[in-house]
């Protein structure tokens, strides 16, 4: 646990997706770009968060991902805006439901 921010902050400067094997579970840190058309935007990252699923590690208002703000879970999303994310396979594939464009806003 102690190493885990030191962890999380190589991984962001990584252009690839980290796999993380921990006994039987799978741990991914990942970045994700929140849809302007998703559940996700007005929300807080503390509301994304799921105990034991997912937890938000920075967000960025960069679409690129740069300058990554640390610690602020009360902060609400915005469109376009970048959260960095460790995750089960479970719980990525939750955030990635909330932070797509549905498929319902995509035909309008």
């Amino acid at each position: 646990m102690l190493a885990a921010p030191a962890f999380a902050s190589a991984a962001l400067g990584r252009r690839q997706d980290v796999i993380f094997p921990i006994g039987r579970r799978v741990l991914l840190f990942t970045e994700l770009t929140v849809s302007a058309r998703s559940a996700a935007p007005g929300r807080s990252l503390r509301q994304l968060e799921e105990p034991g699923a997912s937890r938000i590690l920075a967000w960025s208002r960069s679409s690129s991902g740069t300058n990554w703000q640390w610690g602020r879970l009360d902060h609400e999303l915005a469109g376009n805006e970048r959260i960095a994310v460790v995750a089960t396979r479970a719980g990525l594939a939750r955030l990635l439901r909330v932070t797509r464009a549905s498929a319902t806003a995509n035909q309008t």
